[in-house]
């Protein structure tokens, strides 16, 4: 479930549609995205379900 939630957060966060031809771009976005979340983030863990809100 926890895969899912992140998925959506990308989506909600990165339009893959403006993207979606052009793979290098697209990549780098996501990438770019989940970054941010290389330290532990409270925020992304409670929206994924793995800390109570």
């Amino acid at each position: 479930m926890q895969n899912i939630q992140l998925w959506r957060s990308i989506k909600k966060n990165i339009h893959l549609h403006r993207s979606s031809d052009d793979w290098h771009p697209l990549k780098q976005r996501v990438g770019d995205f989940l970054e941010q979340f290389r330290q532990a983030s409270t925020e992304l863990l409670r929206y994924v379900g793995l800390l109570p809100d």
